[in-house]
């Protein structure tokens, strides 16, 4: 599986102009792109500001200068997050290159869970929209998602936000599926049931994957895991698709 340090791509880390993931700017601790006077502070988002863009501008602003600052990071990712809630304002969020940003922050600080926790809650919002999931898609995010689902598997909180995210990823995602099959995510998939019985978020979202692989991927492997799970918890109420990150 994925190594903390060796599996997550430096280029992205650095998100240097060149990587393979074409930032748009470095996310060092570069105080040039945010006036001195900017505060880095982010009001609750209450989906009735009327310059979305500009918001969303000041976040990423921030979270630039201060790339090393864990608070910021975390709390601009819940900002992202909250604001990802509304359809509306997704394709807005696109336009500002929002998840090559998160993703650069998620290997900056892969090491630590509170970060990545944010990040993935703010990646599950933005892959409710089909757009989105496919730049998603393209750059490399099941790396993340794997690495922080193995590494921080007793991590509930963590666990909710990347099942979650897995889950909006999978649903219609036929590349997702097979490379996320192809390296190693089912057995990655059985530790976190076996650890997180009790958690029914963690475990609706897990059968919600392995449903779409079943029935859109004809997995059999998937099928089988996900009626053992269901049996064994007698899990018979219907899965849901779509899930938010709050």
């Amino acid at each position: 599986f994925f190594q903390a340090k060796n599996s997550l791509n430096a280029d992205l880390a650095n998100c240097k102009r060149k990587s393979q993931f074409n930032c748009a700017e470095s996310l060092s601790y570069n105080v040039n792109n945010v006036s001195k006077g900017t505060p880095c502070a982010f009001p609750v988002f209450a989906g009735k500001q009327d310059d979305i863009a500009a918001q969303i501008d000041h976040i990423i602003k921030c979270m630039a200068k201060e790339a090393k600052n864990v608070t910021i990071q975390e709390k601009g990712c819940k900002a992202i997050s909250r604001i990802a809630v509304y359809e509306h304002f997704r394709h807005a969020i696109q336009k500002t290159d929002v998840v090559k940003k998160v993703l650069s922050i998620t290997y900056l600080h892969s090491e630590n869970p509170r970060v990545l926790d944010a990040a993935l809650g703010a990646l599950m919002n933005l892959a409710l929209d089909d757009d989105i999931k496919k730049d998603i898609s393209s750059m490399d995010s099941l790396y993340v998602l794997l690495h922080a689902m193995k590494y921080f598997m007793d991590d509930f909180r963590l666990q909710i936000n990347a099942t979650g995210f897995m889950r909006n990823m999978a649903l219609k995602n036929l590349q997702f599926q097979e490379d996320f099959i192809f390296h190693g995510g089912l057995q990655v998939l059985s530790h976190i049931l076996e650890m997180h019985k009790k958690n029914k978020t963690i475990q609706e979202n897990i059968l919600a994957t392995l449903l779409s692989m079943t029935i859109e991927s004809a997995n059999g492997v998937a099928g089988k895991m996900l009626g053992d799970w269901r049996e064994k918890m007698n899990y018979s109420h219907p899965v849901q698709t779509d899930k938010k990150a709050l």
